[in-house]
């Protein structure tokens, strides 16, 4: 065979390239068709609407209507209360929670140690556990659990009443998902541990109630907190909110809740941590409390202040706290009436926003974060009623319910057992800002939305023995 007849028979460069060009031009139009596709079915405009005319709005109102109805029980004696600390300090190295920029990181050392914390109230026809963890929320998976075996304990899943410390040098590895993915994977054994500990808390607590009286107070603590959206001191809720418990045998007790984020420490430390509420806690059980615990309030917006950063920063908010509370004035509950509903909350469709207008389809989201049930939870001891929500909910949303409940004294905490994002105020829905538009998942109007239906769980809660 000749030069000349190999020649025609092999393709020339020029030629091959034209090929090589046309496939990756085919591959690209594909490429784009598919993206096309794919942001047709998971991609819509912005829903906008008047929260009170949506379904969902108008099923909680139905629900809450029942709920009204209903009365507390008159209590059988004065109050009797128990308290536990135990320790959920994992015996290994685990995620992190808090910070998305970490990664999975493991913690490095432990700097001080994680517990719940949980107290009991009991009057003799009803009793209720106040359960707070050193985590950046109360686990969904970690809940499930603890009610999957809290009847062989006496109580029913609505006598517990959780918050979250809300920590973020705390353990992940206790959610799916999105969730995984930030803050390490699904760990089944590290969750047993967790719902194991608080179990054990609750048996503690109930088995070492004493006659107790109830006391509580709020004083507004100036200089450690501001507006990290509005970038403002005075627009936030400054008062840091205490019930405290006198047992017969002499201890006392303080549960404190305040709006400033944890977030003392930066995401670059890796040490495991309470942040400023244990040190909080540490202090308060140094000045005169045998026993001390924290529910982060409302965290939404609410930054933590001080020139200073890190542990020196924990530190200038706790020790802040502390004098505050040390000069608190207080006064006790007017009876001995107790009663806890939890309230399933309608939710509208998600809306995660990418922009001002667009966001993602509803399936998007429930593929990243599952379907998880979200409810409100309201206590009452004597006219104190405490309110919890499955969120980071806005500081500025607990002084409108202040103001709608003057004569009542209310402890709002933040991070029950679910989680809705953030919920701030209506009329920051459009800011650019991580809060308002990464964090609000839930679409336009969710700030009246839980006002609304808070507010009525506390008329109910309120309502007199019968």
């Amino acid at each position: 065979m000749t030069w000349r007849e190999i020649n025609l028979k092999v393709p020339s460069c020029a030629l091959m390239l034209r090929w090589f060009f046309r496939g990756v031009l085919g591959l690209i139009a594909l490429l784009v068709v598919l993206l096309v596709v794919l942001v047709l079915f998971a991609v819509a405009p912005l829903q906008r609407y008047q929260v009170h005319q949506q379904p969902f709005y108008q099923q909680a109102d139905a629900q809450l209507d029942s709920i009204t109805n209903l009365h507390p029980k008159p209590a059988r004696h004065a109050f009797q209360t128990g308290y536990a600390r135990v320790s959920i300090t994992p015996a290994y190295r685990t995620s992190t929670a808090g910070h998305g920029n970490r990664g999975r990181q493991l913690f490095s050392t432990i700097h001080d140690s994680l517990y719940v914390r949980t107290v009991v109230v009991d009057n003799g026809t009803e009793k209720v556990a106040m359960i707070a963890v050193d985590l950046l929320l109360m686990p969904p998976a970690v809940r499930e659990r603890v009610e999957e075996n809290i009847a062989a304990l006496g109580f029913e899943p609505r006598q517990l009443f959780y918050a979250g410390t809300h920590t973020h040098n705390g353990v992940g590895n206790w959610g799916h998902g999105a969730i995984g993915f930030l803050y390490g994977s699904f760990d089944e054994k590290l969750v047993q541990f967790l719902a194991d500990q608080i179990l054990e808390s609750i048996r503690q607590a109930d088995r070492q109630k004493q006659p107790s009286r109830i006391l509580h107070g709020r004083q507004s603590v100036p200089g450690i907190v501001e507006n990290r959206m509005l970038n403002d001191t005075t627009s936030v809720d400054r008062l840091l909110r205490m019930m405290v418990i006198e047992q017969q045998t002499g201890d006392r007790l303080a549960l404190a809740s305040f709006t400033a984020h944890p977030t003392c420490l930066s995401s670059t430390v890796l040490e495991l941590s309470r942040d400023y509420p244990g040190l909080l806690v540490d202090q308060l059980e140094k000045s005169g409390y045998q026993f001390a615990m924290f529910l982060a309030g409302g965290v939404a917006s609410h930054a933590p202040r001080s020139p200073r950063h890190d542990w020196d920063k924990m530190s200038d908010l706790a020790l802040a706290l502390a004098q505050s509370a040390s000069t608190i004035t207080l006064q006790p509950v007017l009876d001995s009436t107790l009663a806890a509903i939890r309230f399933p909350l309608p939710m509208a469709d998600p809306q995660l926003k990418l922009s001002r207008d667009w966001r993602l389809r509803p399936w998007v989201f429930h593929a990243a974060f599952g379907r998880e049930p979200v409810y409100l939870s309201a206590v009452r001891m004597g006219n104190l009623v405490w309110l919890g929500t499955p969120c980071d909910f806005s500081g500025q949303l607990v002084q409108q319910l202040d103001s709608i409940h003057v004569q009542h004294p209310l402890m709002v905490t933040s991070f029950n057992g679910g989680y809705t994002g953030y919920i701030t105020p209506d009329e920051f829905y459009d800011i650019d800002h991580y809060e308002t538009r990464l964090m609000n998942w839930y679409g336009p109007g969710n700030g009246a939305y839980f006002v609304h239906c808070l507010n009525r769980l506390t008329t109910a809660v309120l309502r007199d023995p019968r």
